[in-house]
């Protein structure tokens, strides 16, 4: 039985792994191609501009998704309901959507000249949040088919090649440009993003029955509505820091934290590669009540989510100096606590996916509505006294409350069986020992040298070695006693 049970984990882990790999390597290409433009960018930009377009992104995601109630992130769910009518119910989510978001861009229009002096991003750049909101829309919808049914590979393949056609367009736009050459990038993304919205709903017009029913539109709603809070905290969360050192520092410190704090967020290609991979095993694991198999899983997660931490933090200093320009040297003491940040947010992704399989939107949302309110206030405090640190540190805190705050909601809800914390806490602290060896031993101090490869590469076998032990023991055991 229990060499059954083995082989049944093997089999959910290895598809894990499949799916996250294929998934990662899109953000892996990402990386590479975001690595390849920061010598490019970080030396075309100024601090101000690359303030402005991070500030922008920023905004253009908030609205998106409060001018469409968040009504787009029910799919995923739906499918999995398996009711035999995803057409109707496709059909049903597109016209309320984007109805919805029509009447959103009516208002956000009609209020635009107080609107557009608290963005503080004059009058045109405001404008274009139209374009790019339908794009993020039309992509989110796309890519929730895509993981539901499992579609890693094609998922990969569109992600590159957006990528690749917009950062490529872009470098070009930008050089060619003057003056607010963020303009050049802004407009690249928006053209390329229209196209690519084209091609998803040719792909999907087969699928669509566009009617109206009335109780796709109270499932939308009853499952949207709850999770509006929840997604716009979690941008809060994200991007909301940008805008109050904007606000108080000005967009250059904008720019000098945005480059720091995109580097140290590269860890988040990893974190949400694996939560993706893990939701359609997490959900049929669940379905079949196997929660053993399923809390191994869970950890063996975020042991990759500990890996990748791990290694980007080795290399931070390493990536600076090579590829950033001067002028925001500054950013590379934002990484750290960023990375470390997103350790929690990646514990508090697998609870959510708990959560959310159980429908429990209403304290997912009181959670992040909290964790928004923390993380404003702490920037608030922070950031006048501790300058863009403050910021990276408000990260940290409101992304440790989410990770406790989220456990404890699933604790005290009894009908939800979780993964254990107590082995995940072990591999925590391997995690964090590591950083202490680290830093203590000033490894980051070593540069891109031979000898700084070696004492780093030394040290993350044995921190990997140590954070699968457990697992390679037994694999070593059964080879050597053949």
């Amino acid at each position: 039985m229990r060499e059954k049970i083995g082989r049944i984990l093997r089999t959910d882990f290895m598809s894990l792994l499949s799916h996250t790999k294929n998934y990662l390597a899109s953000h892996l290409f990402y990386v590479f191609l975001n690595l390849l433009s920061i010598p490019v960018f970080s030396r075309l930009y100024s601090t101000e501009e690359y303030g402005i377009l991070s500030v922008y992104q920023s905004y253009s995601v908030i609205l998106a998704i409060f001018l469409s109630l968040n009504v787009y992130r029910s799919v995923t769910r739906y499918y999995f309901e398996d009711r035999g009518d995803f057409d109707e119910f496709m059909g049903t989510l597109l016209i309320l959507c984007f109805s919805i978001y029509g009447i959103g861009l009516l208002i956000f229009y009609l209020t635009l000249p107080l609107t557009g002096e608290v963005i503080g991003l004059g009058r045109i750049l405001p404008l274009l949040f139209t374009f790019s909101g339908v794009n993020f829309i039309a992509e989110g919808i796309y890519s929730q088919i895509l993981k539901a049914k499992k579609l890693s590979a094609l998922y990969s393949k569109l992600r590159i090649t957006n990528n690749t056609m917009t950062i490529l367009i872009s470098i070009v736009a930008v050089y060619l440009l003057k003056d607010d050459r963020y303009y050049g990038q802004i407009v690249t993304t928006i053209v390329i993003g229209m196209g690519f919205s084209l091609y998803y709903y040719s792909q999907l017009r087969n699928v669509i029955s566009f009617r109206i029913r009335g109780d796709h539109v109270r499932y939308i709603l009853k499952y949207s509505l709850p999770l509006l809070p929840f997604t716009l905290s979690t941008i809060v969360l994200n991007r909301f820091d940008q805008i109050i050192i904007q606000g108080i520092l000005g967009p250059s410190e904008v720019g000098v934290y945005a480059m720091g704090y995109n580097i140290g967020n590269l860890i988040l290609m990893v974190t949400t590669s694996v939560e993706t991979s893990l939701v359609p095993e997490f959900y049929r694991l669940e379905k079949e009540k196997r929660f053993d198999q399923l809390d191994k899983l869970v950890r063996r997660s975020m042991k990759i989510v500990l890996m990748g931490c791990t290694a980007l933090i080795f290399g931070t200093r390493d990536v600076f100096q090579i590829l950033v320009d001067q002028k925001f040297s500054r950013g590379v003491d934002i990484v750290l606590p960023v990375v470390v940040a997103n350790v929690f947010m990646g514990i508090f992704l697998m609870h959510r996916i708990y959560l959310d399989y159980h429908k429990y939107n209403g304290k997912l949302s009181f959670i992040s509505i909290s964790a928004g309110v923390i993380n404003i206030v702490s920037n608030l405090i922070l950031i006048p006294s501790m300058g863009i640190l403050g910021a990276a540190y408000s990260t940290l805190i409101s992304f440790i409350y989410l990770a406790l705050a989220s456990k404890i909601a699933l604790l005290i809800t009894s009908d939800i069986p979780v993964f254990r914390m107590a082995p995940f806490l072990a591999d925590l602290v391997i995690f964090l020992g590591t950083l202490v060896l680290f830093f203590t031993f000033k490894m980051d101090q070593l540069g891109f040298t031979p000898s700084g490869l070696f004492y780093r590469a030394i040290l993350y076998v044995v921190f990997v070695v140590v954070l699968f032990g457990n697992e390679i023991y037994p694999v070593l055991r059964g080879y050597l006693s053949k």
